[in-house]
């Protein structure tokens, strides 16, 4: 037996026995007679069977109706106490009045109708959260394809960039050349730009007159190609080559992949995709205690209910 069900069967036992007290005065002889002849029967073992123990919620009833629990099965049956422990009896029957004030103060604070008034908004929010989250789901599942789609084909761009590089490099080597051999050629020391209408008209000076003039047109828009492609040459390093030299590389820290896809992934994809997974469980967790929750809410307004049937039969 606990503690605590110990003190109740203490209370329960001076309660009893002041109540009985308290009548005595005004009970007749016979009746006196009748209870001297139980208590006997008590102190040498013959009395009939104790009554069934009075439950914690009966007690609560009684003492706050103002009286004491007296319960007889076929005879009253009593224990002795002195008349001077009637007022401690007494004292801790006011107690247990004021414990039950507070459990009706407690109730008055409406927590079930708090918790009822809450379940649909939250309910609500609830399911706007968890359609959001299925939503938001497909969102980063494609985000994260199109992010490692684009991470896989970064070899190959990258390895685009590299041919082009090493392509812009030979050709600019070859022009050089072209250019030496021109300024030879004419005994002067110039960029291409400026050598290539000298080495046209050298040309056209070697043919006879009649295949110079067929080859004229066709000589001066080789020199036009040939004299844009220094500004073509200085366009691709400093406008592509240059600026975009690591952006599809892997592992460069100032390319695509280090600077946006990877951190793209790692702080925001696989975050995102954490947060619906809980957004998720939360709901499925929510669906499962909301049947329990309501059940029980209306299992308490049931019970709520018998009291104040109870307080109205009894008038307490």
């Amino acid at each position: 037996m606990s503690t605590q069900e110990a003190w109740r069967n203490r209370v329960h036992r001076k309660a009893r026995a002041a109540r009985i007290i308290q009548h005595l005065e005004r009970v007749d002889d016979a009746t006196l007679e009748h209870i001297d002849a139980l208590i006997q029967k008590a102190i040498t073992g013959d009395a009939p069977p104790p009554p069934p123990r009075a439950t914690r919620r009966d007690f609560l009833r009684a003492a706050a109706a103002g009286g004491m629990l007296v319960a007889t099965t076929g005879g009253l049956a009593v224990w002795q106490l002195g008349f001077g422990r009637l007022d401690a009896a007494e004292d801790e029957a006011a107690a247990l009045h004021g414990l039950v004030d507070l459990h009706e103060s407690m109730a008055a604070t409406d927590l079930d109708g708090a918790v009822a008034r809450t379940i649909p908004p939250l309910d609500e929010q609830i399911d706007a959260l968890h359609a959001a989250a299925a939503s938001l789901h497909d969102g980063i599942e494609q985000e994260r394809a199109a992010l490692t789609g684009f991470q896989s084909d970064l070899p190959s761009l990258h390895a685009a960039m590299q041919w082009l590089q090493q392509a812009s490099a030979t050709l600019a080597q070859r022009m050089l050349a072209l250019e030496n051999s021109v300024d030879a050629l004419l005994g002067v020391s110039g960029p291409l730009t400026e050598t290539m209408g000298g080495l046209m008209g050298w040309v056209l000076g070697q043919l006879p007159p009649q295949e110079a003039a067929a080859a004229h047109e066709a000589l001066e828009r080789t020199g036009e190609v040939v004299s844009a492609l220094p500004e073509l040459m200085e366009g691709l390093y400093t406008r592509v080559l240059e600026p975009l030299q690591d952006t599809f590389s892997q592992h460069a820290a100032g390319g695509l992949n280090q600077r946006l896809i990877v951190p793209t992934l790692t702080d925001v994809i696989e975050p995102a995709a954490a947060l619906t997974a809980q957004v998720t469980l939360l709901s499925a967790v929510w669906e499962e205690t909301l049947l329990p929750l309501q059940r029980a809410l209306s299992e308490r307004e049931t019970i709520r209910t018998h009291i104040r049937q109870y307080e109205a039969d009894h008038n307490v």
